[in-house]
């Protein structure tokens, strides 16, 4: 008997220093995502869990530091099996659907938040699980269900402040909305381009978006070019997929009328991966024979584009652009820092990677006359569409953002090429004994390092009026460009 006292007093004092031992290990978990260092406390979480993989605090934790780090699918896994040791859980099953929501999983978090309504329990939980289904389907343009939903919050609780900014929100994305744009371009061809951009649309439903553009731009060269686009906007199966569509027309006023088309598909995977293909038909008005001749580009697209605020963020582009006879194949990408942020300001800083070429390069002689019987170099023009030759550039990417209040935005981006080179076109030509103008094209390698800055300024007049201002410069082996412009938006 004495014996086993002595066994179990043994047993006692060897289980209270484990667990006890358990404990600490859990609080030092516990401290580190509290204080934000994720990875830490990931590190103790994941030693734990081998030990004792059943434990559901310990995979509830787990769950949300693994969405810290953005590991979304690790975070799913260890939520759920936390969920399949405690099913009936409310507060782990609404964190879980929290989880789902804040790393845009909607339909799993739908899922969730549809389970916990099942009970008669009507809470805290309750509210906001009401509450983020009505944004989701706000996203969606579903506005009939989000009412739903506000219309169950208030049968219990009247005054919810959460609730009355969803109204608000709601309100807004329903109503009529009108985008007036001004710009002013100038650049050394020379060229110098005037713009009027109105733009008109509303947000009725999932299917029926109706977006109305006409732009008019003026040139130098005393041709005008305007067009008239009627587009539509779908949010298809759930908000996986948002695509746009819109028809037609461009009139050059010295040419003739052409017809132009979009189409573009986006869909968001997960919580931080892109997905973005198009095709396009539009004017291309970038050169002095453009705006004196009708010249259309057709535009195949495809982008993929990774964003992790905690990491960093990562996008490739691919673009085919072709006419007739030629076409040009681009493809590029850049990576960005995660934000920094200092007081009001937040900076990223990053690398970009761009390459362009055409299949044949329309760069001719600008003009034939006053030539004499010679052989020399003569001014050049890209006709009608500029087109690159193996152009590569590496470049350094800074973005600013500052808040100088919470109405006053100022933006700031910009690029730097620190290795850059193109072979460009020069043309020799003259008149022969025969009195024929002939002419040859010769390349070399043009190492210039173009440079590029755009700010803009936003103003937020009211929650439905917002001025905008914006100035830009842009060079590359073509020519150097200068833009500011001025934009209106108010909703009604």
């Amino acid at each position: 008997m004495q014996v086993n006292k002595i066994i179990l007093v043994f047993s006692i004092m060897v289980n209270l220093i484990v667990n006890g031992q358990n404990r600490i290990e859990m609080q030092k978990a516990e401290y580190f995502f509290k204080h934000k260092k994720y990875y830490e406390s990931m590190v103790i979480l994941k030693e734990y869990l081998v030990k004792y993989p059943d434990d559901i605090y310990a995979n509830w934790l787990g769950g949300q530091v693994a969405y810290e780090l953005g590991n979304v699918k690790l975070s799913k896994a260890l939520y759920r099996k936390a969920i399949a040791n405690k099913l009936d859980d409310r507060e782990l099953r609404f964190n879980f659907a929290q989880t789902l929501y804040n790393s845009a999983s909607l339909q799993e978090a739908e899922s969730e938040l549809n389970y916990l309504l099942k009970s008669d329990i009507k809470d805290f939980i309750y509210t906001e699980a009401n509450l983020m289904l009505g944004y989701i389907n706000l996203w969606r343009n579903d506005f009939d269900k989000t009412k739903i939903y506000i219309k169950k919050i208030k049968e219990f609780e009247l005054e919810n402040k959460a609730v009355k900014e969803l109204e608000k929100q709601l309100q807004i994305s329903s109503k009529p909305y009108l985008k007036i744009n001004f710009d002013y371009t100038s650049d050394n061809q020379v060229l110098t381009t005037y713009s009027e951009l109105v733009e008109a649309g509303i947000h009725k439903n999932k299917y029926f978006n109706p977006k109305l553009r006409v732009e008019n731009q003026n040139f130098s060269t005393d041709k005008q070019v305007a067009t008239i686009r009627i587009g539509n906007t779908f949010y298809v199966d759930k908000s996986r997929f948002i695509i746009y569509s819109d028809l037609g027309i461009s009139q050059h006023f010295s040419e003739s009328t052409g017809w132009l088309g979009e189409l573009n598909i986006k869909r968001k995977i997960g919580r931080h991966l892109n997905l973005a293909a198009a095709v396009s038909r539009l004017p291309y008005t970038y050169t002095l024979r453009s705006t004196q001749n009708q010249v259309f580009e057709n535009i195949l697209s495809g982008s993929v584009e990774y964003e992790n605020k905690q990491i960093f963020s990562i996008k490739a582009i691919y673009q085919l652009k072709f006419y007739k006879d030629n076409y040009i194949n681009s493809w590029g990408g850049w990576v960005l820092s995660r934000p920094i942020n200092i007081n009001k300001i937040q900076i990223k800083a990053g690398y970009g990677f761009s390459f362009s070429d055409s299949k044949t390069i329309l760069y001719y002689p600008q003009t034939t006359s006053n030539l004499i019987n010679s052989w020399g170099e003569v001014k050049g023009i890209y006709d009608p569409y500029f087109t690159p030759k193996q152009q590569i550039t590496h470049s350094i990417l800074g973005v600013i953002s500052v808040s100088l209040t919470p109405s006053f935005i100022l933006d700031i981006s910009g690029n730097y090429a620190f290795k850059a080179q193109n072979e460009s076109p020069v043309v020799f030509g003259g008149v022969n004994a025969e009195g024929q103008y002939v002419f040859q094209r010769y390349y070399y390698t043009d190492k210039n390092l173009p440079f590029s800055l755009k700010a803009g300024l936003n103003y937020k007049i009211s929650e439905n009026t917002v001025l905008s201002g914006n100035y830009q410069y842009q060079e590359n082996s073509f020519y150097s460009q200068d833009k500011a412009g001025i934009t209106f938006y108010y909703r009604f």
